[in-house]
């Protein structure tokens, strides 16, 4: 039997490469409309998550895709031992939440809610502090799902949730090249990235696990509709969490949302088609790679006939 310590290893490394773009950065809190004091952004404090209603999808990338990670790890490893799987998921848990505890504890010290019931701000940061935890336990909890179908010793739940995991991949790997290019140099290129990305990743995916049995269908069909439509849903609702006058008005938001999604469906769409098209022609290679390879043997022996009964 295999050391949990293993799996311990596992969970924190997954959860840590998971944040490395936002620490990268310098992990200064973004500024807040509520903050008790005017403050410059490099004096913002450090925190291990960007809690902000502009970061949403940000927060969902450094999270899920440590979930994604740490699966990833457990499968490549061959790590099957259930008791090495709870450790990891356990380490990773641990590593998130510490992360939200960290960062909330500094966002309600700076937004000085004690303080602000007396300006008459309380109710609004308690009710923009409570949304954005909810939300974000939420997205540690969708880690915790991703690792789990990724970690599964099927191979076509293992791939779901790898298709699923790897959805914010461009936010994720954007964050890296706004830090290597800075601010001002990403605009399109780095739109790009966030836009194609996903699509080649679950393309990827997909055509190694072939198309052999009906539940293997059944994946392609659910991951490249989830490539397609789960970051319209991203979009639609980071769009409306971005827009200061809507923030907090449950209605104005849904309809800013709703106004777009329909755009956004179809600014996204040549992706999931371009997933489609990898995941096809991948799969048809590795089909005739394999075919290729099981044939090789009975040529072998077809060939090594004649010689045997050849005369020596």
């Amino acid at each position: 039997m295999r050391s949990p310590g293993r799996g311990t290893i596992i969970g924190v490394v997954a959860g840590v490469l998971g944040l490395a773009p936002w620490l990268a950065t310098g992990a200064n809190l973004p500024g807040q409309n509520l903050w008790s004091s005017d403050t410059l952004p490099a004096d913002m404090p450090i925190v291990l998550l960007p809690i902000h209603q502009y970061f949403a999808i940000d927060l969902v990338a450094l999270l899920v895709l440590g979930g994604a990670l740490a699966g990833l790890a457990v499968r490549l490893l061959r790590e099957r031992a259930s008791e090495v799987r709870r450790a990891a998921a356990l380490a990773l848990v641990a590593v998130q939440l510490l992360a939200v505890f960290q960062s909330f504890f500094a966002l309600t010290g700076g937004l000085g809610l004690g303080l602000a019931f007396g300006l008459g701000m309380g109710t609004r940061a308690l009710a923009y502090t409570g949304g954005m935890l909810l939300g974000t336990l939420a997205v540690v909890g969708a880690s915790q799902a991703i690792y789990w179908l990724v970690s599964s010793r099927r191979a076509p739940v293992s791939a779901l949730g790898l298709c699923l995991g790897v959805i914010p991949i461009g936010t994720w790997l954007g964050l890296w090249y706004m830090l290597s290019v800075g601010p001002a140099g990403g605009g399109v290129a780095s739109y790009e990235l966030v836009r194609w990305a996903p699509g080649l990743a679950v393309g990827v995916v997909l055509g190694m696990l072939g198309v052999s049995s009906w539940a293997r269908v059944g994946v392609w069909a659910g991951s490249l509709a989830a490539v397609w439509l789960l970051p319209v849903v991203f979009g639609s609702v980071q769009y409306a969490l971005g827009t200061r006058n809507a923030f907090g008005d449950v209605y104005l938001m849904s309809d800013l949302a709703r106004t777009l999604f329909v755009p956004l469906a179809g600014e996204l769409a040549p992706p999931a088609l371009g997933a489609a098209v990898l995941a096809g022609l991948l799969a048809l290679v590795l089909h005739i790679v394999r075919a290729r390879r099981q044939a090789s043997p009975l040529r072998q022996r077809q060939r090594e006939v004649p010689s045997v009964l050849a005369p020596q």
